[in-house]
């Protein structure tokens, strides 16, 4: 709360007059710089309270310790505006008239959950595109927020803001000049934590751009006096005593305010106070303590703990560092808001000020390595993705390996991540990381094999993870296990599929069993053994994995998104009357999920969608699977070229759909494939995607395009030593159908002969169906020279009828089926 006397005093009135009609006037910014406890945040908290009957004010402060949490201060949405706390309690009660009143309420709701989900996320699914979410979240709902009133953003301590929400003002500013009403930032800034450190670019940058900046000047000597009384001191101070109190405060607002607490419930005299301000303020706060009866209480230890987590205190973080339990802290932080060492901000408890917080970690200075050590275990268990966090407290414990590990790991996370991460620089060569300086070597190794791989240069980027020493932590011997595994996996060759398996299989049983990476190790696993044909150990791994992530779903509920994730996967694994309904479950439960654990599982919602139309296609109902593509690419957004290859099932599962549906518009859908550019049969997602495009064409009558296409992918994997089975049989057989409707009808059954030569290879359920058919086939081409796709479809389904059919063949590898001749036929 603004103390009008201090501010009259200081005359900060003054300051928080003139920054409010400047705002109220038109202007868009203002920044209060000055120095630690020289009065910004009250100046600034004036000049809202003055514009918050005109303006929506939204505030929010940021935390030096959560500096690597991405949009963290957006947290704060919920709580920290008036309709939105009016919000939040008629959701409690169910009182649907609030979305009238508060124009905005659907927005704030859903983004609430979105936001605050990245502070529980413990999966690295977030890519780019993802995080981009949040940002267009927050403008959508500030721009319907902006129609009924302009809105002052005020943002506490810019030096701490994080990179991303830091880029999201930026944007705002430059957004906001097209709503309805204007948007305004106002942000304070200490000049004393920047001397030392710097701004990062992004943070300096919105500095720059927040002009004009207005200087709040510190409480001068002659002003103290005036100051102590405006504080409410009830005793009157000796002048020398006041002169020592000023200098060893140096007139500290948050000093002087204990002080006068202080003193005026214990009568303390500054008598004693050494003349340093840090000193000064353990002696002000340690007497307090010591005579309240908190110093050397459990509540003041739990309180030291709660110091290393933050500024905002989160209490199941407090309990898992001070091994108390939830009551017990619970108890303490009442006790400390009661001595008024807490405050209650944003509905949650908070240090009242930096300060304060930095008195109980620096007063417990014998503990702190421990404390923030033992902090970083607890975060590695309850949010293992958040590795900037890791990486600060490890480095704060003195944990230098550790550290250099936790540094590896964010870095590698947000290279795949394709996110724009404000890593701190790492000198490995400084003598304080010199232990650690292979781990640097190990890093560079990686990002280098990370950007082949995005290249298509599997190969090389496989090579260049062969010169990673063995000796590596394991959490970095499985990234770069698990990345050699991906590359080995995009090869047509059964060789490479059983290096890969063979990578993989030691990490069964080596990796913490709930990690994210287990789990994707445990999904390249099987895919690799279905690719081996070795259908039987992929059930019994698939059994396994889930069986584990459910024993650890009853203790942690966060393991969910990884038990979907492989269930996502998995599903594909088993026969159409299983795996459609498995999938369409997960589905309707990602369907369930609030918004913002949605968005955590949107990768794995994604591969579902994608999943379910590829099962709807094989069925024959084709209207249902296009809409299941349809709502998958609408999740993922448009794919640039360089990311192509991620959108392939679900962009040729509704290309195929509709050219089945609406055999009418067959040459709209040629002309999107030819929209996509020549994609050469390089991996399975290639040959996938060219053997569909394929299908469409022959479909569409033009044969000699289909049969150049085709008889390209034959020829390269006819050079393949060992190539897969499953792509040559489905290439191979829509090859013999060129032939055959260009008038080669010896061409035509020996292909068809030579792909039946790779039946061990198909899915064990598909087998019958596959070779019975092919047989069929191969009776009415041999009988029939030449006859038209409608004709053969024909005789195909009355020769079924004579001799039997055989259940449909369903995909997998979580893609869509290779349309083969019964696919298309079965559609004239």
């Amino acid at each position: 709360m603004v103390n009008e006397q201090v501010a009259h005093v200081l005359e900060h009135d003054k300051i928080a007059t003139a920054g409010a009609e400047s705002l109220q006037a038109g202007a868009t910014k203002l920044l209060l710089a000055g120095e630690s406890g020289c009065g910004k945040t009250s100046v600034a908290t004036s000049i809202f309270s003055r514009l918050s009957e005109t303006h929506h004010v939204l505030t929010f402060f940021a935390d030096e310790e959560r500096q690597t949490q991405s949009y963290y201060v957006f947290h704060q949405l919920k709580r920290n505006d008036l309709n939105a706390r009016r919000l939040s309690r008629a959701l409690e009660i169910g009182r649907e008239w609030v979305y009238e009143e508060v124009p905005f309420a659907k927005q704030l709701h859903s983004l609430v959950d979105l936001v605050s989900s990245l502070r529980q996320q413990e999966t690295l699914d977030v890519i780019a595109k993802e995080v981009d979410d949040v940002a267009e979240g927050v403008i959508n709902l500030l721009s319907a927020m902006s129609k009924s009133r302009p809105l002052l953003l005020f943002v506490d301590d810019l030096q701490y803001l994080d990179a991303q929400s830091s880029r999201l003002l930026l944007r705002l500013l430059k957004k906001g000049r097209n709503w309805p009403n204007q948007v305004k930032i106002l942000a304070t800034l200490n000049n004393t934590a920047i001397e030392n450190h710097p701004l990062p670019v992004p943070q300096a940058k919105l500095m720059r751009e927040l002009f004009p900046q207005i200087h709040v000047p510190k409480c001068h000597r002659d002003q103290f006096g005036a100051l102590l009384q405006a504080f409410g001191l009830k005793s009157p101070i000796a002048t020398h005593e006041l002169n020592m109190l000023y200098d060893c405060s140096g007139a500290h607002l948050e000093i002087v305010r204990t002080f006068i607490e202080d003193a005026n419930l214990r009568g303390i005299s500054t008598t004693s106070l050494p003349i340093e301000t840090t000193d000064a303020l353990v002696t002000i706060l340690q007497r307090y303590l010591t005579e309240s009866g908190f110093s050397g209480s459990d509540s003041e230890t739990i309180l030291a703990a709660a110091a290393i987590c933050g500024q905002n205190i989160v209490a199941e973080e407090v309990a898992c560092v001070s091994g108390a339990d939830l009551p017990e802290v619970a108890r303490s932080i009442e006790t400390a808001m009661r001595w008024k060492l807490l405050e209650e901000n944003l509905g949650g408890p908070r240090f009242r000020h930096e300060i304060t917080r930095h008195y109980f970690e620096r007063n417990h200075h014998s503990d702190r390595l421990r404390l923030h050590a033992t902090y970083a275990r607890c975060l590695q268990k309850m949010r293992p993705a958040e590795f900037g966090l890791h990486f600060n407290h490890l480095r704060k414990a003195g944990l230098i390996h550790d550290a250099g590990v936790a540094y590896c790991l964010w870095t590698i996370r947000s290279a795949v991540m394709h996110t724009v991460a404000d890593l701190p620089e790492l000198d490995w060569s400084a003598p304080s990381w010199q232990r650690a300086q292979y781990l640097g070597r190990t890093l560079n190794e990686i990002l280098k094999a990370i950007d082949l791989y995005r290249e298509g240069q599997y190969e090389l980027a496989r090579k260049q993870l062969l010169v990673i020493d063995d000796a590596v932590p394991d959490q970095l011997m499985a990234e770069r296990d698990g990345l050699m595994a991906m590359c080995l996996l995009q090869s047509l060759e059964q060789a490479d599929r059983a290096r890969a398996a063979t990578l993989l299989e030691p990490w069964r049983d080596k990796l913490q069993q709930a990690s994210d990476t287990w789990v994707r190790l445990m999904i390249s696993l099987m895919f690799a053994q279905i690719q081996l044909s070795q259908f039987s150990e992929a059930r019994q791994l698939e059994r396994e994995v889930l069986r584990r992530l459910q024993k650890y779903r009853l203790h942690d509920e966060g393991v969910r998104h990884l038990l979907n994730r492989f269930r996502a996967a998995s599903c594909m694994l088993h026969a159409h009357e299983i795996a459609l309904p498995r999938t369409e479950r997960l589905i309707e439960e990602m369907e369930n999920l609030p918004v913002g654990e949605r968005y955590i599982e949107n990768n794995t919602y994604f591969v579902a969608l994608t999943n379910a139309s590829s099962l709807e296609l094989t069925a024959g109902n084709y209207e249902k699977s296009a809409k299941y593509a349809e709502r998958g690419l609408k999740l993922r957004g448009t794919a640039p070229t360089s990311k192509f290859q991620s959108f392939v099932p679900a962009l040729s599962n509704l290309l195929v759909a509709h050219a089945l549906a609406r055999p009418s518009q067959i040459e709209n859908i040629v002309s999107v494939y030819e929209s996509t550019g020549k994609i050469k049969p390089e991996d399975e997602d290639n040959l996938l995607y060219r053997n569909n495009q394929a299908s469409v064409l022959i479909m569409a009558g033009r044969f000699k395009q289909a049969k150049e296409m085709l008889t390209e992918d034959y020829l390269s994997m006819k050079v393949m030593p060992d190539c897969d089975g499953y792509f040559f049989f489905f290439t191979t057989q829509n090859l013999a159908l060129t032939e055959y409707l260009t008038g080669n009808l010896e061409n035509a059954i020996s292909l068809l002969d030579e792909s039946s030569e790779r039946e061990d290879d198909l899915l064990p359920d598909c087998i019958s169906y596959l070779v019975q058919r092919t047989r069929y086939i191969r009776d009415i081409w041999e009988s029939n020279a030449k006859l038209t796709l409608s004709e053969q479809n024909g005789l195909l389904t009355d020769k079924a009828n004579v001799k039997g059919r055989i259940g449909p063949c369903w995909p997998f590898y979580g893609r869509l089926p290779l349309f083969t001749p019964i696919e298309i036929w079965s559609l004239m």
